[in-house]
């Protein structure tokens, strides 16, 4: 089945300040991480316990009470893992809809239109061509969406918000030296830190009329596919997570230097899904478990095996909590 050419946004305002958005950013130790198990047989939300020393323990699965499905590559069979292609699949203390205590989840406004950008099917099949990320700014004056190039160069649409509402008028931004949109992460109220494979990482400007420019380019030349990206707000370092080998790239926030990298045990294979508590990263690995990075010494502190907990192949998604 092809999807229309329509996207269904996060259609009501971030209700997190700019201070909740920089502890999810990394300036505060979180008490629990949780990622999705998006599984044909039944979804669930996997919730794991965080202690002082960052270590993660105790899985629990709480059933969502539906039921997923997994994208397809490009030869046309599932993926084995990043199961909808996306980035950012699981957040807290976003409000994606009107909540009533006795009507329940309510869309606010109707479908905004993302055009030719987008033609998907049901499941998902990519990466070229899949939708990446939905994105409030951390002053929640506009909605990004990030679509990945199948040729072309990707899509960045710009949806302002207005009075407390999204934009039913997006402004489509195409960046010739970006072909896959991939992972996205805001820096501030305008830059936003991108990672594409073909190349490496790129710090965009959204300007004042919301059309986009490229402002810094990085080639990271060691790269296999870095699909993931994150921003530790403390040090004002991004991260270009590799999905092909478990490396993560650092880079300066402000001037997109690279400067070094983590690396975990070679036996992980690759790292997806990320979010970064205080000082520490976790990090869903491309074999079945989590993997812990401690980024102020630079180092894996864990690997959590979850292959007696379940299947890897729907695991998707990073979030901390608080």
């Amino acid at each position: 089945m092809v999807l229309p050419s329509l996207l269904l946004l996060v259609p009501t305002v971030l209700s997190a300040s700019v201070d909740i958005w920089h502890g999810h950013q990394g300036d505060g130790q979180a008490k629990a991480a949780y990622f999705l198990d998006n599984n044909p047989r039944g979804s669930a939300v996997i919730c794991l316990r965080i202690g002082s020393d960052g270590i993660v323990k105790d899985p629990v699965r709480t059933s969502t009470g539906g039921y997923g499905a997994i994208g397809t590559n490009l030869t046309g069979f599932p993926n084995a893992a990043d199961s909808l292609i996306s980035q950012g699949s699981v957040t807290v203390n976003v409000s994606c809809f009107n909540v009533d205590p006795d009507h329940g989840l309510q869309a606010a406004g109707p479908l905004r239109s993302l055009g030719s950008a987008i033609d998907e099917t049901t499941p998902p099949t990519g990466p070229p061509g899949s939708s990446s990320d939905i994105l409030f700014n951390p002053t929640s004056s506009v909605v990004i969406v990030s679509i990945k190039g199948s040729g072309p160069p990707g899509y960045i649409v710009v949806f302002p918000v207005e009075h407390n509402q999204v934009s039913t008028a997006g402004v489509f931004n195409q960046v010739n030296d970006i072909k896959l949109d991939f992972a996205a992460i805001f820096i501030n109220g305008t830059s936003l830190f991108l990672v594409d494979p073909t190349f490496g990482a790129s710090i965009l400007e959204i300007n004042s009329d919301y059309t986009v420019t490229e402002k810094v380019h990085t080639v990271i030349s060691n790269q296999s596919a870095v699909c993931w990206a994150n921003y530790d707000v403390a040090t004002n370092t991004v991260y270009a997570i590799d999905a092909g080998q478990p490396v993560v790239y650092t880079l300066d926030a402000s001037t997109g230097v690279l400067m070094g990298n983590l690396t975990a045990d070679p036996a992980i294979g690759g790292l997806f899904d990320s979010a970064i508590g205080g000082r520490y990263m976790y990090s869903l690995a491309l074999v079945n478990g989590v993997v812990v990075f401690d980024i102020r010494k630079k180092k894996q502190i864990q690997f959590l095996n979850l292959t007696g907990f379940g299947e890897r192949q729907g695991y998707m998604g990073m979030a901390l909590w608080p």
